[in-house]
């Protein structure tokens, strides 16, 4: 009998297949959820315009929307209308772009989240 070596990857095709199937999207769901409400929270707290009521604020969300791996934070015009106006400029306004400077402000926190959670993913995989 001679020396052989075998190479099976049924364990790595089959780790692979949780990590597509199971492991990766939860991981990269829970991650895009928790970075677009970072997003939000920041511009709530960033923002230059001088709030009385707090409506502002309140319209400053997040969303996750399940199963297509997509989140975002937005302004929403129907809890204050004016909100927009307040992030674009309007007449001697001069924009603010709040819901901006807090993507970039949470960059870097962000991309780190996803990169751990990639990891950990892979390691729940078993690769």
């Amino acid at each position: 009998m001679g020396i052989s070596v075998e190479v099976n990857a049924g364990d790595f095709t089959r780790a692979i297949d949780k990590l597509d199937s199971n492991y990766l999207p939860d991981a990269i769901s829970k991650t895009l959820k928790s970075s677009s409400e970072l997003i939000a929270s920041t511009a709530k707290t960033s923002h230059r315009f001088q709030s009385h009521t707090h409506i502002g604020e309140k319209a400053i969300l997040a969303e996750y929307k399940r199963g297509t791996l997509s989140a975002r934070a937005y302004l929403e015009k129907n809890i204050a209308p004016y909100i927009k106006r307040l992030h674009r400029g309007w007449g001697t306004w001069a924009p603010d772009e709040f819901l901006y400077k807090a993507k970039k402000i949470t960059e870097g926190t962000i991309l780190s989240d996803i990169k751990n959670a990639i990891k950990k993913a892979i390691e729940k995989a078993g690769l």
